[in-house]
Protein backbone atom coordinates (compact mmCIF):
# COMPACT_ATOMS: atom_id res chain seq x y z
CA UNK A 1 0.00 0.00 0.00
CA UNK A 2 1.22 3.86 -1.08
CA UNK A 3 1.32 6.21 1.50
CA UNK A 4 -1.83 8.56 1.05
CA UNK A 5 -0.91 11.35 -1.60
CA UNK A 6 1.84 9.60 -3.27
CA UNK A 7 -0.31 8.16 -6.41
CA UNK A 8 0.19 4.62 -8.13
CA UNK A 9 1.29 2.99 -10.79
CA UNK A 10 -1.14 0.63 -12.24
CA UNK A 11 -1.72 -1.59 -15.35
CA UNK A 12 -5.45 -0.75 -16.80
CA UNK A 13 -7.55 -3.41 -18.31
CA UNK A 14 -9.73 -2.75 -21.15
CA UNK A 15 -13.61 -4.52 -21.52
CA UNK A 16 -12.27 -7.54 -22.93
CA UNK A 17 -9.99 -7.76 -19.88
CA UNK A 18 -6.44 -7.45 -21.68
CA UNK A 19 -4.48 -6.00 -19.50
CA UNK A 20 -2.51 -2.49 -21.19
CA UNK A 21 1.05 -2.86 -22.81
CA UNK A 22 1.78 0.74 -20.30
CA UNK A 23 2.34 1.11 -16.63
CA UNK A 24 -0.26 4.17 -16.01
CA UNK A 25 0.52 6.83 -13.46
CA UNK A 26 -2.53 8.40 -11.27
CA UNK A 27 -1.94 11.05 -9.32
CA UNK A 28 -3.70 14.46 -7.97
CA UNK A 29 -2.83 17.61 -9.36
CA UNK A 30 -5.23 21.31 -7.61
CA UNK A 31 -7.86 18.42 -6.34
CA UNK A 32 -8.16 16.45 -9.79
CA UNK A 33 -7.13 13.47 -10.42
CA UNK A 34 -4.78 13.02 -13.23
CA UNK A 35 -4.20 9.61 -15.42
CA UNK A 36 -1.45 9.32 -17.91
CA UNK A 37 0.18 6.21 -19.27
CA UNK A 38 4.17 6.51 -18.80
CA UNK A 39 4.60 5.49 -22.30
CA UNK A 40 6.89 2.70 -20.80
CA UNK A 41 7.32 -0.96 -20.07
CA UNK A 42 9.33 -0.99 -16.67
CA UNK A 43 7.71 -0.76 -13.45
CA UNK A 44 10.65 1.58 -12.20
CA UNK A 45 10.63 3.84 -14.68
CA UNK A 46 7.08 4.57 -14.56
CA UNK A 47 7.63 5.01 -10.85
CA UNK A 48 10.65 7.78 -11.71
CA UNK A 49 7.61 9.59 -14.27
CA UNK A 50 5.21 9.27 -11.12
CA UNK A 51 7.67 10.64 -8.76
CA UNK A 52 8.57 14.01 -11.13
CA UNK A 53 5.19 14.50 -11.93
CA UNK A 54 4.45 14.82 -7.78
CA UNK A 55 7.49 17.27 -7.85
CA UNK A 56 5.38 19.30 -10.55
CA UNK A 57 2.03 18.80 -9.16
CA UNK A 58 3.81 20.25 -6.05
CA UNK A 59 4.80 23.37 -7.40
CA UNK A 60 1.42 24.21 -8.91
CA UNK A 61 2.98 22.98 -12.52
CA UNK A 62 -0.11 22.40 -14.98
CA UNK A 63 0.13 18.74 -15.83
CA UNK A 64 1.39 17.65 -18.96
CA UNK A 65 -2.70 16.09 -20.22
CA UNK A 66 -3.90 19.49 -19.67
CA UNK A 67 -1.26 21.36 -21.81
CA UNK A 68 -1.94 19.04 -25.12
CA UNK A 69 -5.81 19.18 -25.19
CA UNK A 70 -4.66 23.42 -25.80
CA UNK A 71 -4.36 23.39 -29.64
CA UNK A 72 -3.18 25.76 -31.50
CA UNK A 73 -6.83 27.56 -32.54
CA UNK A 74 -7.08 27.68 -28.67
CA UNK A 75 -4.10 30.19 -28.47
CA UNK A 76 -4.88 32.18 -31.06
CA UNK A 77 -8.43 32.96 -30.69
CA UNK A 78 -7.03 34.37 -26.77
CA UNK A 79 -4.61 36.62 -28.65
CA UNK A 80 -7.31 37.62 -31.14
CA UNK A 81 -10.12 38.24 -28.38
CA UNK A 82 -7.50 40.02 -26.15
CA UNK A 83 -6.23 42.13 -29.01
CA UNK A 84 -9.87 43.32 -29.46
CA UNK A 85 -11.15 43.73 -25.80
CA UNK A 86 -7.52 46.48 -25.86
CA UNK A 87 -9.10 47.89 -29.02
CA UNK A 88 -5.09 47.17 -30.51
CA UNK A 89 -4.34 49.35 -33.39
CA UNK A 90 -2.70 46.48 -35.13
CA UNK A 91 -5.91 45.05 -35.55
CA UNK A 92 -7.61 45.19 -39.30
CA UNK A 93 -11.24 45.06 -40.10
CA UNK A 94 -12.31 43.45 -43.13
CA UNK A 95 -15.00 44.35 -45.72
CA UNK A 96 -17.64 41.81 -43.64
CA UNK A 97 -16.54 43.48 -40.57
CA UNK A 98 -14.38 40.72 -39.24
CA UNK A 99 -10.93 41.96 -36.98
CA UNK A 100 -7.80 40.11 -38.11
CA UNK A 101 -4.11 40.14 -37.18
CA UNK A 102 -2.22 40.21 -40.39
CA UNK A 103 -0.38 37.25 -41.25
CA UNK A 104 -2.82 34.98 -38.60
CA UNK A 105 -3.84 33.04 -42.25
CA UNK A 106 -0.13 31.83 -43.08
CA UNK A 107 0.38 30.41 -39.36
CA UNK A 108 -3.29 29.06 -39.88
CA UNK A 109 -1.74 27.32 -42.85
CA UNK A 110 0.99 25.74 -41.42
CA UNK A 111 -0.30 25.14 -37.62
CA UNK A 112 -4.01 24.49 -37.71
CA UNK A 113 -5.41 21.46 -35.80
CA UNK A 114 -1.83 21.08 -33.75
CA UNK A 115 -1.33 20.31 -30.00
CA UNK A 116 0.83 23.28 -28.76
CA UNK A 117 3.39 20.83 -27.33
CA UNK A 118 4.13 20.13 -31.22
CA UNK A 119 4.92 23.40 -32.11
CA UNK A 120 8.99 22.92 -31.50
CA UNK A 121 11.84 24.75 -32.83
CA UNK A 122 12.28 22.52 -35.81
CA UNK A 123 8.68 22.98 -37.17
CA UNK A 124 9.13 26.67 -36.83
CA UNK A 125 12.25 26.23 -38.74
CA UNK A 126 10.03 24.23 -41.53
CA UNK A 127 7.68 27.16 -41.35
CA UNK A 128 9.94 29.68 -41.90
CA UNK A 129 11.39 27.29 -44.75
CA UNK A 130 8.13 27.19 -46.09
CA UNK A 131 7.50 30.98 -46.44
CA UNK A 132 10.58 31.67 -47.80
CA UNK A 133 9.30 29.10 -50.26
CA UNK A 134 5.67 30.91 -51.12
CA UNK A 135 7.73 34.22 -51.83
CA UNK A 136 7.47 35.65 -48.42
CA UNK A 137 10.41 37.77 -47.06
CA UNK A 138 12.28 37.44 -43.77
CA UNK A 139 11.08 40.49 -42.26
CA UNK A 140 7.73 39.75 -43.16
CA UNK A 141 8.52 36.16 -41.59
CA UNK A 142 9.61 37.35 -38.78
CA UNK A 143 6.19 39.52 -38.34
CA UNK A 144 4.34 36.16 -38.76
CA UNK A 145 6.53 34.49 -35.82
CA UNK A 146 5.88 37.41 -33.18
CA UNK A 147 2.16 36.91 -33.43
CA UNK A 148 2.97 32.86 -32.82
CA UNK A 149 5.18 33.77 -30.14
CA UNK A 150 2.68 36.45 -28.55
CA UNK A 151 -0.23 33.78 -28.49
CA UNK A 152 1.96 31.11 -26.93
CA UNK A 153 3.71 33.32 -24.22
CA UNK A 154 0.19 35.13 -23.37
CA UNK A 155 -1.45 30.95 -22.81
CA UNK A 156 2.04 30.72 -20.35
CA UNK A 157 1.54 33.72 -18.69
CA UNK A 158 -2.15 32.65 -17.98
CA UNK A 159 -1.24 29.41 -16.79
CA UNK A 160 -2.39 26.98 -19.58
CA UNK A 161 1.40 26.32 -20.75
CA UNK A 162 4.69 25.86 -18.56
CA UNK A 163 7.83 27.10 -19.64
CA UNK A 164 9.05 24.85 -21.14
CA UNK A 165 6.31 24.38 -23.53
CA UNK A 166 7.27 27.78 -25.49
CA UNK A 167 9.99 26.88 -27.80
CA UNK A 168 12.86 28.87 -28.82
CA UNK A 169 12.19 30.96 -32.07
CA UNK A 170 14.85 31.39 -34.48
CA UNK A 171 13.88 34.37 -36.01
CA UNK A 172 14.71 35.94 -39.64
CA UNK A 173 16.72 38.81 -39.80
CA UNK A 174 14.35 42.35 -39.49
CA UNK A 175 14.35 45.12 -42.20
CA UNK A 176 17.07 47.58 -42.40
CA UNK A 177 16.23 50.87 -40.72
CA UNK A 178 13.89 53.19 -42.77
CA UNK A 179 16.00 56.00 -43.91
CA UNK A 180 17.20 58.93 -41.67
CA UNK A 181 16.50 61.30 -39.31
CA UNK A 182 14.65 64.28 -40.36
CA UNK A 183 15.77 67.35 -38.71
CA UNK A 184 13.06 70.00 -37.85
CA UNK A 185 14.55 72.73 -39.97
CA UNK A 186 14.65 70.25 -42.92
CA UNK A 187 11.25 69.19 -42.46
CA UNK A 188 9.70 72.81 -42.27
CA UNK A 189 11.95 73.38 -45.98
CA UNK A 190 10.26 70.29 -47.21
CA UNK A 191 6.91 71.35 -46.06
CA UNK A 192 6.72 74.52 -47.35
CA UNK A 193 7.06 72.78 -51.12
CA UNK A 194 4.26 70.63 -50.32
CA UNK A 195 0.85 71.73 -51.24
CA UNK A 196 -1.19 73.10 -48.97
CA UNK A 197 -3.66 70.60 -48.39
CA UNK A 198 -1.00 67.64 -47.46
CA UNK A 199 0.20 69.75 -44.63
CA UNK A 200 -2.31 68.51 -41.99
CA UNK A 201 -1.12 64.95 -42.99
CA UNK A 202 2.33 65.18 -42.88
CA UNK A 203 2.62 67.58 -39.92
CA UNK A 204 1.07 64.30 -38.02
CA UNK A 205 3.46 62.21 -39.69
CA UNK A 206 6.45 64.31 -38.49
CA UNK A 207 5.53 64.46 -35.04
CA UNK A 208 3.43 60.83 -34.36
CA UNK A 209 5.85 58.43 -36.02
CA UNK A 210 2.63 57.02 -36.95
CA UNK A 211 2.39 54.02 -39.84
CA UNK A 212 1.57 55.75 -43.38
CA UNK A 213 -1.36 53.26 -43.62
CA UNK A 214 -2.83 54.36 -40.54
CA UNK A 215 -2.50 57.94 -41.02
CA UNK A 216 -4.10 57.01 -44.30
CA UNK A 217 -7.04 55.70 -42.20
CA UNK A 218 -7.94 58.53 -40.17
CA UNK A 219 -10.66 60.67 -41.80
CA UNK A 220 -9.41 64.02 -41.64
Amino acid sequence: MRTKGTGCVMKLKDKSGKESRYWYILYYSNGRQVRESSKMESKQMAEGLLQRRLGEAGLGIRPQQDVKAVRYENVRDALLLEYKNQNRGSLFTAADGTRYLVGVKHLDKHFKGLSVTKITTDRIRLFIEARREEGAKDPTIRKNLVILRSMLNMARKEGKLRMQDVPHFPMPKDSEPAGQYLEPAMFIKLLAELPTHLHTFFNFQYYTGCRIGATKAITW
